[in-house]
Formats: C-alpha cells, sequence, structure tokens
C-alpha cells in the first residue's frame, strides 16, 4: 500500500538521497574500469543497512503528468506544419515563416537547455516541469490575442518562443524521471513510454488542426490593375487578402476571415489545455518518492558544474551525442515540416496530415517493443540503434527516389516509406537516452540528457535554416537525411558499450513493492 504521509501538496524535500555519498566519479574513459568498480562497492556497501529501496504505484501518475506536459510543448510547437497551407492564406505567410515556427523549438532550446539541466539535477524535477509547463501555458495565451496581420506574426512567434523555452525539461527529462521513479527492468520502459505519450499528442496535431482548420481550396479570380501611390500598396495588400486574393491570381475558398476564426479557435483549445494542466501539476507533483526504486537513484550525482567538467571527457558519449544530432536531429526537423517535404510527391494537405497521425502511432508500437526487449537485454544497447538506424536509412532512401520522379509517387508508397522510416527510427530514441545515462554514471541524468538533447538540437537547426534558403526546394532533406543515418552506424559500432549504472543495481537487485 502506498505512504498515507506523502503530502497532497509541494514537497520541499531535497532531490538527492543522503544516504550514498556521491563522491565516487568517474573521470574519464580511460578510467572507467576501476571507477566503475568503486562505486559499486561503495554503493553495495553502504547501501546494505542504510537504504529502503521501494517501488510505489504512484509512478505511473507522475510519468503520465510528466509525459502529457512533455505532448503538450510538442503538440504546440508542431501546430502549423499540419495546416501550413491554410495558415499562409490567411496570414499571408511563405513556407519560411513555417519552418521557423518550428524552428523556434531548437532555438529556445539552446537559451534554455543550460538552465533546465541545471534545474533538473540540482532542484529536482517539480520545480523544473512546473516552470516548464508554465512558459509553455504563457505562450499558448499569447497566442490568443489576436489573428490581425502584421500582429498576428508576431503574437504568435512570441508564443512559439515562449513554448520553446519549455522545452528542454520534456526533451531531456525522461530519463530524469525514470531514474528516480523506476528499478533498472523498468527504465527504458518508462522512457519510452514518456516519448509514446509526446508522440501520441504530436500524432493528435496532425489530425485537430486539420480537423478545426479546413484545407485550402482556389479558383480564378481578376484584379484589375489599379493605379496607387506607394504609401496606398500595403492597404491594397490587406484589401486583397480580407478578399481573399493572393497576388491577385486565387481566391481562397473558405474566406480568409473564417479561416482566421478556425486557427483562433485551434489556439483557445490548446491554451485551456496547457492551463488545466499547469494546475494539475501545481497539486500534486513532487521530486521523488520517499524511497528510491533503486541503489543507483539512492547515490547522490555529481554537482551540476563538475558535472558538466566530467562530460567533457567522455569521449565515448560524445560520439553517441554526435550521432543523435545527426540523424535524430535530422530526423525530427524533416517530420516537423512533412507537408512542406511532400509537395513534390502532390500529396495533399490532409493527406499528409493523415500519414503523420499514422507515422506515430507506428513510431508508439516501436518504441515500447525495443524498450522492453532492450530491458531484458540491457547490454546490448548499440547494436539494437544500429540495427534500426540501418532499417531507417533503407526507407528513408526509398522515399527520397521517389521524390525526384524515379519512382512513381503512389499513396501506398508514400505511406509505406515514411511510416516505416520514422518507425523504426523513432524506437531509437529512449535507447539512447538511456544508453547516454549508462555511459556517463554518476553525473546527473539532466546534465547527461541536455547535452544530448542540445546535440539533436542543433542538428534539427541546422535542417531548419537550411530551408529557409530562397528558392533551395525540398529534395535535398530527404538525401541529407539518408547520409546522416547511415553515417551513424559506422560510429555506433565504433563505441565500447559500457554499463556504469547498470554495474551498480545489479550490487543489489531485492526490491520491495508497495
Amino acid at each position: 500500500m502506498e505512504d498515507s504521509e506523502t503530502p497532497l501538496l509541494a514537497d520541499h524535500e531535497d532531490h538527492s538521497y543522503s544516504s550514498v555519498s556521491g563522491s565516487a566519479t568517474i573521470n574519464s574513459d580511460r578510467k572507467t574500469s576501476e571507477s566503475s568498480i568503486d562505486i559499486q562497492n561503495s554503493a553495495s556497501r553502504e547501501t546494505k543497512d542504510d537504504v529502503n529501496v521501494k517501488l510505489y504505484k504512484r509512478r505511473w501518475y507522475m510519468l503520465i503528468v510528466f509525459s502529457l506536459m512533455s505532448g503538450t510543448q510538442s503538440f504546440v510547437w508542431n501546430t502549423w506544419s499540419p495546416i501550413s497551407n491554410s495558415s499562409e492564406v490567411a496570414f499571408g505567410w511563405n513556407d519560411g515563416v513555417i519552418s521557423l515556427m518550428a524552428n523556434w523549438g531548437p532555438i529556445t532550446y539552446f537559451i534554455g537547455m543550460p538552465i533546465f539541466a541545471w534545474m533538473l539535477d540540482m532542484k529536482g524535477l517539480r520545480v523544473s516541469s512546473l516552470l516548464s509547463m508554465l512558459l509553455i501555458a504563457a505562450g499558448c495565451g499569447i497566442r490568443c490575442i489576436t489573428t490581425t496581420p502584421p500582429w498576428v506574426t508576431w503574437t504568435m512567434h512570441t508564443g512559439q518562443f515562449l513554448n520553446g523555452l519549455g522545452g528542454p525539461v520534456g526533451t531531456g527529462g525522461p530519463p530524469s524521471m525514470s531514474a528516480t521513479w523506476f528499478p533498472p527492468n523498468e527504465r527504458t520502459t518508462a522512457t519510452a513510454l514518456s516519448t509514446v505519450i509526446k508522440f501520441l499528442m504530436v500524432a493528435c496535431s496532425y489530425i485537430v488542426g486539420p480537423q478545426l482548420v479546413p484545407e485550402v481550396q482556389t479558383k480564378n479570380c481578376t484584379v484589375h490593375n489599379i493605379t496607387m501611390s506607394s504609401s496606398d500598396v500595403s492597404q491594397f495588400e490587406e484589401v486583397q487578402l480580407e478578399n481573399g486574393c493572393i497576388n491577385g491570381t486565387n481566391i481562397t475558398v473558405p474566406s480568409v476571415a473564417k479561416l482566421r476564426e478556425d486557427i483562433m479557435f485551434l489556439m483557445y483549445i490548446e491554451c485551456a489545455w496547457s492551463v488545466g494542466l499547469f494546475l494539475l501539476m501545481l497539486l500534486y507533483f513532487p521530486n521523488k518518492p520517499p524511497n528510491p526504486p533503486c541503489v543507483s537513484a539512492s547515490v547522490k550525482r555529481e554537482s551540476f558544474k563538475e558535472g558538466v567538467k566530467d562530460l567533457l571527457r567522455r569521449y565515448q558519449f560524445w560520439v553517441l551525442a554526435l550521432v543523435f544530432g545527426m540523424a535524430g536531429g535530422g530526423s525530427t526537423a524533416w517530420t516537423g515540416v512533412l507537408k512542406v517535404n511532400m509537395k513534390p510527391t502532390g500529396i495533399s494537405q490532409d493527406q499528409a496530415g493523415w500519414i503523420g497521425f499514422y507515422t506515430f502511432f507506428a513510431s508508439c508500437a516501436a518504441m515500447l517493443i525495443v524498450a522492453r526487449l532492450v530491458d531484458v537485454f540491457s547490454r546490448y544497447m548499440k547494436w539494437f540503434i544500429s540495427g534500426v538506424y540501418f532499417i531507417a536509412a533503407s526507407f528513408f532512401a526509398w522515399f527520397a527516389v521517389i521524390c525526384t520522379g524515379l519512382l512513381p509517387a503512389t499513396l501506398p508508397a508514400v505511406y509505406v516509406s515514411v511510416i516505416a522510416g520514422r518507425m523504426v527510427m523513432s524506437s531509437s530514441v529512449p535507447v539512447i537516452f538511456e544508453f547516454g545515462c549508462e555511459l556517463t554514471y554518476p553525473i546527473g541524468e539532466g546534465t547527461t540528457n541536455g547535452a544530448m538533447t542540445f546535440m539533436n538540437n542543433t542538428g534539427a537547426f541546422i535542417y531548419l535554416l537550411t530551408l529557409m534558403i530562397p528558392d533551395i526546394g525540398t529534395v535535398w532533406m530527404n538525401w541529407t537525411l539518408v547520409g546522416a543515418v547511415s553515417l551513424s552506424i559506422p560510429l555506433l559500432l565504433m563505441l565500447k558499450e559500457k554499463h556504469h549504472r547498470l554495474d551498480v543495481d545489479e550490487t543489489r537487485p531485492r526490491l520491495t513493492a508497495s
């Protein structure tokens, strides 16, 4: 039975358990073996009588709420890609604006990552998660101010900026949640489940957006030549937009005014959900359970400053981070502009939305299957990652050939190549997170995954920034992704697989459940 003394409101307990010292530190890959043995011996000796290792059922509640926070941030981030055509018509935007809306995610991540990595390790899950959710809710609120150009462009960009600032906790925090609340044989599964919930919410964005904001259809219209002064040009352009004429050639069905109304309704829904979730987390979301779920959870992590210094010396970790940046970052950005990427295939906005929806559902199933396998065969992480990367590269190459016109762009071919490629690619994400933690323990999970996701967002940022180059097209996106994933495979095979954290946990496998 659960302990009844856990407070309903915020707990103010220290984030780390004090029974085990964190003095045993791995300072470099050359000293890994000796340090790992020292940590195991120290943990085994000091936790034998002092630490009551216990599981709590509430860990699932914590995981779900945290995952909803992470998923909400991703849902809001992906607002514009599924309705890109309608948004461009409603506000006079172009592909560059849509790309920048998505790019605020990696841009703001660079700003917020150091702060939130420090908060996760030093202040715990509650403070960092609440602040993150507050930023998400504030960003949604600002987007509800207006739909009138040019102000709507500023408010939407501001909302995306604030939402992006709240992203580091949801992106890099699942391993911290897993390490704090779950035992070793559930850690990868817990990280995968958190990512699954996040992906499901992104999948919903591909359906909710197009359902609330209808696809734009066009018909011919004629605008007579008008002579006007330069001061009247901007006013005339606005009149054109309001009347549904874009550059004097097309009129939209439904009207621009109706599109703006529908988009604002979507903004209201996202804002209401975000505020409600923030209030739920404010009511109950503790830092950690009363007792640790395993030995490694009771070991005090290195300080943030020392952890960063130590991390810089971990060559093996940075190889893994580079892989995650190239392949993972490119794949994330590729998905974020999926509709723009599919233009050469002639796929409609609605069809692209369904492809994105099914892609995320398939990814969720693949992640859970691979995560459970990794929890059983926990010392073969690099082989799992390398295998799924090989499969993903094959399907991405198929889609790239379709976009060049060498193969017919049939709907089944596009569905299979995109869904299968993204599905197997996504299944590696929780494994990479947990592998990074194993390589760097006892550096805090927040620091480790902050650096990991920093590299991921750097890759996504470069990818999306390149898309903003005028007239660059979209074919390059697919071949770049194929190259990044393929190059990552030999880098992964070069890694020496080590499991410092798992070595510590295996010194005391017994567990009390409640």
